[in-house]
């Protein structure tokens, strides 16, 4: 019985301060009437349907309480190929707003007669355009600057997007309730 996971890139149990980027093609043989998408992520997100960005943001909670977001996307969506995509940021370090828990993503689109999970089937990459790892803090409780390069941005959020060798399979963490 498939079921959403706690997914994110391979290989970065200790990672602070990564930016990664998600995706996921899908099909649909109708335009739903409706569709919403749950999502929580730690820390924060940036969500996509088809290109257009879903505004939201990930409301700060504690690694014991995770919260999570709810977003009506049907009118985002269309007959044949779809694509969402997400980008997700992690801090791993605390901070006066933030406790350190574990890096994930995890998602569910209901459209109707179609469910889309996150899984290791969705694809990702460390984000081209911002800098993951130790960066200087503005203070040490705000947290990490920002360091951002829009030059090396793609049309990774598009439908049609091909990825290239630096995509991988996302790597499963955890079921919804265990971890």
């Amino acid at each position: 019985d498939p079921c959403c996971r706690w997914i994110w890139i391979d290989g970065s149990a200790e990672a602070v301060n990564q930016y990664v980027c998600f995706r996921r093609d899908f099909k649909l043989d109708r335009k739903p009437a409706r569709a919403r998408i749950q999502i929580s992520v730690d820390s924060d997100y940036q969500l996509f349907v088809n290109g257009h960005e879903i505004y939201g943001r990930q409301f700060s909670d504690y690694p014991r309480y995770r919260s999570y977001d709810t977003y009506e996307v049907g009118g985002r969506l269309r007959r044949g190929g779809n694509t969402i995509a997400v980008l997700a940021y992690y801090r791993g370090a605390n901070f006066s707003e933030y406790r350190k828990g574990q890096p994930g993503l995890i998602l569910q689109l209901d459209a109707g007669e179609r469910y889309l999970l996150s899984d290791g089937h969705w694809q990702c990459r460390l984000s081209p355009s911002y800098v993951s790892g130790e960066v200087p803090r503005v203070t040490q409780q705000m947290g990490f600057t920002v360091e951002q390069d829009g030059r090396h941005e793609d049309d990774w959020t598009n439908p049609g997007y091909r990825a290239g060798r630096e995509w991988r399979a996302a790597a499963e963490r955890a079921g919804p309730t265990d971890g």
